[in-house]
């Protein structure tokens, strides 16, 4: 009788996941491995191939072998792990070592016409090294050595990723050198670029050199974060660009000149498609004693918190190298896009992680899991190529995060990492999205902690402090069942100027705050006077809130109020790292004070950036609105979110009408030309209107009056006229109010107030709209305007109720009336 064979041991067990990893890696289906397999003329069956790779299966010696030719490995990689690690590796059931000590083993036994091991190593790196161009830099500064040779390696491969790992080596070379010049004490910018400016301003680097290097930052950032195809020719301009730099950093710094390649040494373009990154080990490299006693490059890199870091990447690579190239293009971007949001403790990142099915004997294989402090899940990341089908990724993904769920009592984000983009889901709250980057583990700890304290929008209360009118609290209810029940990220509002968008605002950032929703709120405005208004009113109402119109990334504020500039202008270029310390992730909640004002351009690159949702509101009426802003509202076709009409307003009794008054100026007056209405004839005709028929104030004179111009000379020329036509009137009677104004708020206090001086403010931008000034009963348009978005804005700044006000008079004499009011 035969004996029985004992129960699968560990490294049966393992040839079945290596198998898989390997397969997959090579881009083959079970059908097309045995395909190989007939042909190799050790046939296995679809079903065997299947229990194998479960661990159902033993496989023997032949099997074994025909495998390893079919994948085009050494038997080893199928019997052991895919790197040499300190991690215990399981070889018997009795007996196990070290994954180092295995692959040692694994190697020890070879032919008597080969060297030994530990020399095989070496000379495998010194064959390689003369195949390089950079093999001057192996000696001194191996880590960089080896991101240059990665470089050179692509260039022919895949010219995006060489330009991306060209980057990488010039951010190593300039931080070795900020450190060498002691930039620590002296440097406080936060971006390569920056720190090579000072590199230069502190003469560490020529000019020349730093020109080239800003190029080859340029280059690398563009292949990291944009779509364009790049080419031979771009990867070849980028590494030559390289190599004059590293030639220039190792005669200026090494410790060994005489060593060093000639001056005049031209890249050889031959190198790129030789340079093979299967023969350098940097694991084998340190273990022989060949790097520098000083501390490693990545250890430097990470302990700077200003640089961007870049991960220590020869082993991610390493298991990357039989894969289908575009998919090697997406991990390595991905790799860069963790490094710079500060993903740089390997603890907290698994890379072609296995977890076990909870039912049945199959496991699961996860790009990425991304831990918390206290191992538990926070995000798992699927990275394929761009060509990938996302709703397969993200069903993946759902099957995985359920199993961690399980296991954690947390569901982490999911992530598809698909080609250069990266798409989020929460599958609990929202659908799946496309954002601009990756978020900090802050981030996304904050988010899950948001998820399990977010309660549902339906029976969320108006506090009864804000005493909303009946309109705001429609719109109110409106953007939340928009938010909760419809799923969508964007909400866009239109009420007019007056009807109470900042307290519907409000409302609806205290609701958000108090259901969980949000904790982190940017309310933009287009106008920096209304930045201290707006954060008033905030306070008045939310006085437990802190409120800040600082852009300091470490404040503690929970709503920041501010200009779109200024957010803007920390947010990176979309071909530049970022660099900001605003993460994608920083904002829950993005509200737009009026977003027709000024048009789409200010707000577009916030809202792409920050991953949060949205609340615009505009003045103008929903005909009203261009393509643009729907566009940017993800409402193309589709009707607003909410909208309460002018007419609505006037008939509610919340804001008063205009009076639209016939003008004529001559007969050969043409409305269509910005010239005429510039001329002195067009100026002294239009006051002499607004001196006889506009509505007055109690001392008979003009009532408070807004002239809008064409340009800030245009509104000195009016204020001008004004005074030589009427020299019995006060010389600051009329006053133009613009951005070259001396102390322009108080100024607006002083129009303000009915009792004070200017009557008249000629305005060529500020008090076109934003500005509440409730007591002006004039509108004169003096001015052709682009935009029927513009036009309403502008026409609501004569609309609100003050005392003894029952209507506004409208003069116009640039037929703005006749061209958006029809």
């Amino acid at each position: 009788m035969a004996k029985q064979v004992g129960a699968m041991g560990p490294s049966g067990l393992r040839l079945g996941v290596r198998l898989r990893e390997l397969r997959q890696s090579h881009g083959l289906t079970l059908n097309q491995l045995a395909d190989r397999l007939t042909e190799l003329g050790r046939p296995i069956d679809l079903s065997a191939l299947a229990k194998i790779e479960k661990g159902q299966r033993r496989v023997d010696v032949d099997d074994l072998v025909a495998l390893a030719l079919a994948l085009d490995v050494s038997p080893n990689w199928l019997l052991l792990p895919d790197s040499a690690s300190s991690n215990r590796v399981e070889i018997t059931a009795a007996y196990g070592t070290s994954g180092t000590e295995a692959w040692l083993w694994a190697l020890r036994d070879q032919p008597v016409n080969l060297k030994n091991s530990s020399e095989r190593t070496v000379v495998v790196a010194q064959e390689h090294s003369v195949q390089s161009n950079f093999w001057f830099l192996e000696k001194e500064w191996p880590e960089i050595y080896y991101q240059a040779l990665c470089a050179e390696k692509f260039v022919q491969v895949d010219p995006k990723i060489s330009c991306v790992y060209c980057r990488s080596t010039l951010e190593m070379t300039m931080l070795w050198l900020g450190k060498a010049t002691g930039y620590e004490e002296a440097f406080t910018g936060n971006s390569t670029s920056a720190l090579i400016s000072w590199l230069v301003s502190n003469g560490a680097i020529p000019d020349g050199v730093a020109s080239t290097a800003k190029s080859i930052y340029r280059s690398g950032s563009e292949a990291a974060h944009s779509s364009r195809i790049f080419r031979l020719d771009d990867a070849l301009t980028t590494i030559e660009a390289l190599f004059d730099v590293l030639k220039w950093f190792s005669r200026a710094s090494s410790s060994n000149y005489g060593e060093l390649l000639d001056r005049e040494a031209a890249f050889d373009t031959s190198f790129s498609s030789s340079a093979n990154l299967h023969n350098v080990d940097i694991s084998q490299t340190v273990e022989s004693g060949r790097l520098s006693t000083k501390a490693s490059m990545t250890d430097t890199l990470a302990s700077d918190s200003r640089i961007f870091k870049y991960p220590s990447v020869d082993a991610a690579l390493t298991q990357q190298m039989g894969k289908p190239g575009a998919e090697v293009e997406s991990n390595v971007l991905f790799e860069l896009l963790l490094a710079e949001t500060g993903w740089i403790d390997t603890s907290t990142i698994s890379r072609d992680y296995r977890i076990k099915r909870s039912k049945g004997p199959e496991s699961y294989f996860i790009d990425y899991v991304l831990w918390d402090n206290t191992d538990k899940p926070l995000a798992l990341v699927e990275v394929k190529s761009g060509k990938s089908n996302l709703n397969i990724m993200f069903e993946q993904l759902r099957t995985y995060g359920r199993e961690f769920e399980n296991r954690s009592s947390r569901r982490p984000f999911l992530f598809c990492v698909n080609g250069s983009e990266v798409f989020i889901w929460d599958e609990i709250s929202a659908s799946p999205r496309r954002i601009s980057g990756f978020l900090t583990k802050e981030e996304l700890l904050r988010r899950i902690d948001l998820r399990s304290n977010q309660r549902s929008l339906n029976d969320a209360v108006v506090a009864e402090n804000l005493s909303l009118r009946r309109h705001q609290s429609s719109i109110v209810r409106a953007v939340l069942t928009a938010f909760d029940q419809q799923g969508r990220r964007k909400a866009l509002v239109s009420m007019p100027t007056g009807s109470g968008k900042t307290l519907t605002s409000v409302a609806l950032i205290d609701i958000l705050f108090r259901a969980g929703w949000a904790r982190r709120v940017l309310v933009l405005t287009h106008r920096k006077m209304l930045e201290h208004q707006i954060s008033e009113i905030l306070r008045m109402h939310l006085s437990d809130i802190s409120i800040s119109t600082e852009i300091r990334e470490e404040s503690d504020a929970c709503v920041f109020v501010a200009a779109p500039h200024k957010f803007a202008s920390l947010v990176p270029p979309d071909d530049e790292a970022g660099s900001s310390g605003y993460g994608h992730g920083f904002f829950d909640l993005i509200v737009i004070d009026d977003i027709a004002a000024v048009g789409t351009r200010p707000y577009q690159k916030l809202i792409d950036y920050f991953d949060a949702l949205v609340v615009g509101f505009t003045s103008s009426p929903p005909d009203g609105l261009d393509g643009n802003i729907r566009e940017l509202f993800d409402i193309r076709y589709g009707d607003l979110t909410a909208s309460y009409g002018f007419d609505d307003a006037i008939r509610d009794g919340y804001l008063v009408g205009p009076e639209f008054v016939k003008v004529q100026i001559g007969p050969h007056w043409d409305r269509g030309s910005a010239g005429q209405i510039m001329s002195e004839e067009a100026i002294d005709a239009a006051l002499s209107v607004l001196t006889n028929d506009g509505m007055r104030a109690e001392d008979g004179r003009v009532g408070k009056t807004i002239i809008f111009a064409q340009s800030i000379r245009h509104a000195e020329m009016i204020a001008r006229r004004f005074r030589l036509n009427y020299p019995e009137m006060e010389h600051d009677f009329i006053l133009p109010i613009n951005s070259t104004t001396a102390y322009a708020p108080e100024v607006i206090d002083r129009f303000r107030n009915i009792d004070e001086m200017p009557r008249v403010a000629v305005s060529s931008g500020m008090l076109d709209s934003g500005i509440s000034v409730r007591e002006v009963v004039n509108l004169v348009f003096l001015r052709q305007i682009g935009s029927k978005n513009i036009f309403w804005t502008m026409l609501g700044m004569g609309s609100q109720l003050a005392p003894n006000k029952d209507r506004f008079r409208v003069f116009d004499f640039g037929d703005n009336t006749a061209h958006y009011l029809k």
